[in-house]
């Protein structure tokens, strides 16, 4: 889950026993310092993530805050790192919370992350080729 692995967070079960749906434990700016985390809460920072053009359900599992994240063919990885980026945007605070330039904000670091997906997939392209080489036409 490229992006997400930036939290050290935890899955409430193992890979194995998860399909294509995953509950992600959110980092600790996410989570309430007063006590449990409450609907309330999962909702408005499920309402702040579609500000920032981001859908995916917030959850309450056992008094902590969840990503209930999809790994599904319509998702690619750079979706998890804007996902994590996100995130982060919502919950910490100072310029990287949410106020009215957190789109563009946002937008310049997909931008970075959509480059180095790029440098990563020639790099991936170029080891596979490597591997399995292709003739050439005769």
């Amino acid at each position: 889950w490229l992006g997400l692995g930036r939290w050290e967070s935890v899955s409430l079960v193992s890979s194995e026993l998860s399909s294509t749906m995953m509950l992600v434990l959110l980092p600790a700016a996410a989570q309430s310092a007063d006590g449990p985390a409450t609907a309330d809460a999962a909702r408005g920072l499920q309402d702040a993530l579609f500000e920032l053009k981001v859908e995916c359900p917030v959850k309450v599992m056992h008094d902590k805050l969840y990503l209930r994240i999809s790994g599904w063919i319509y998702n690619e990885p750079l979706d998890y790192l804007r996902l994590a980026l996100a995130v982060e945007r919502a919950v910490l605070p100072g310029p990287s919370s949410i106020h009215a330039e957190a789109p563009s904000a946002l937008a310049e670091d997909v931008a970075v992350a959509e480059d180095v997906a790029v440098a990563v997939a020639a790099q991936e392209k170029e080891r596979l080729d490597t591997l399995y080489p292709i003739a050439a036409p005769i």
